[in-house]
């Protein structure tokens, strides 16, 4: 998914439990790719947090995923 100041990737691993006949996700990696020359701040390494909180409050996803997130960009703050 492209937004206007960075670019999401999404993935999934699932497991299929044969005694209920229903999937459910493993684990969920997400990652944000800032555009070109973009430092990391506190605001950008809270967004990693958020994600994971968005995922985990959603509702919608079936199981207990454990769920990675990273936001990456050209540099970070040195108080990061």
């Amino acid at each position: 998914m492209v937004m206007g100041n960075s670019t999401f990737s999404f993935t999934e691993t699932t497991d299929f439990d044969h005694n209920i006949g229903l999937s459910s996700i493993r684990k969920i990696l997400i990652i944000e790719l800032k555009r070109g020359c973009f430092k990391i701040v506190r605001d950008e390494r809270n967004q990693a947090v958020g994600y994971i909180e968005d995922f985990s409050n959603y509702g919608t996803i079936i199981g207990n995923p454990y769920i990675n997130a990273f936001v990456f960009g050209e540099s970070f703050s040195e108080k990061v």
